[in-house]
């Protein structure tokens, strides 16, 4: 069973193309995520060079 969705983000130190399947698990971790980052004005919502569904 190959993966359709994903998530994907650069690593702001290491520059490194970051992706992780989309799947129950990684949906919650994703969602506690972007709660945290919510609270940071380096990850305003809008910036779209953050993190990303590809599918």
């Amino acid at each position: 069973m190959s993966t359709t969705y994903w998530y994907e983000g650069r690593c702001p130190q290491s520059n490194k193309l970051l992706r992780l399947p989309r799947t129950a698990l990684v949906d919650a971790i994703a969602y506690d995520l972007m709660q945290h980052l919510a609270s940071d004005d380096r990850y305003a919502l809008g910036r779209q060079d953050v993190w990303r569904l590809v599918g």
